[in-house]
Order: structure tokens, then sequence, then C-alpha cells
């Protein structure tokens, strides 16, 4: 009977050993996720908000420096940005056309270059008098 009961707290131990070692590996492979969020520490989170920053503005000065765009093609100047998470919020010197994804992809490059395997970010471009939420990419398949 002893023996039995041994045997069965052996087997215990080691199936919750072998869970153990399957969720820390599975976190290790898969820091972010829905179950278990990131948390970047202030230093990444400076450093995204540059990235997004410089490659925003590099961007809109590259489009700007190419000539004449048509009203839905206008692109505004970067002010500043905040991140949080998954969300980035871009502040310009105007409105941005709704159809216009450039600045949000600008944050998917950067985002995904710090955190692999993450899914979609979010930007909200906000200006003086308004601003526009999305999402990007548009849909993951």
């Amino acid at each position: 009977m002893r023996s039995l009961l041994r045997r069965r707290l052996v087997i215990g131990i080691a199936i919750v050993a072998i869970l153990g070692a399957a969720v820390a590996y599975f976190l290790y492979e898969n820091p972010c996720s829905d179950v278990f969020p990131c948390h970047d520490s202030p230093n990444v989170v400076a450093m995204e908000e540059r990235e997004v920053l410089g490659m925003s503005r590099n961007f809109f000065y590259k489009v700007k420096s190419a000539g004449q765009l048509s009203f839905t093609d206008r692109l505004p100047m970067p002010l500043g940005v905040h991140i949080s998470g998954y969300n980035a919020t871009l502040t310009t010197d105007g409105p941005l056309y709704a159809g216009s994804l450039v600045y949000a992809q600008v944050w998917y490059d950067v985002y995904h270059k710090y955190h692999r395997g993450a899914g979609t970010v979010y930007m909200r471009v906000a200006w003086k008098s308004g601003s526009v939420s999305q999402k990007f990419p548009l849909s993951e398949f």
C-alpha cells in the first residue's frame, strides 16, 4: 500500500515538473500574448518612441520633397508620439486622410522589431481639431 502511494506521489511530482517546464518553454517562446501581456521597460518605450517619430518624420520629408500631392495623399508632419503596449498616439500638425496607413505601418514595423510574434498594432493620429484611429495590418490571415 505504501509503495503504491509513493509511486503515485512520484508520478504526480513528475507530471507537475513536466507541466512547469512546458509553461516555462511557452513563456520563453511567446513572451507577449493576450494571456501574458508585455510590460516594456521605460528604456524600450523611449527607444520605440524615438524610432517611430524619426521614421515618421523621415517618411514625411521624403513624401514632401517628391512634389504635389492630392488632398487624399496629404500627410501631416509628425510632432510627437506616446506609446503604451501595442497602442501608439502620434500627434501631427494637421489632419490625416483616414485611408492613409503610412504612420500605422511605421508603428507596426518598429513594434515588431522589439516584439517577436506580435500581432496587430493600434495607432491614434491626433491633431488640434480631431483624430483618427487605425489598426495595422487591416486583416491577419
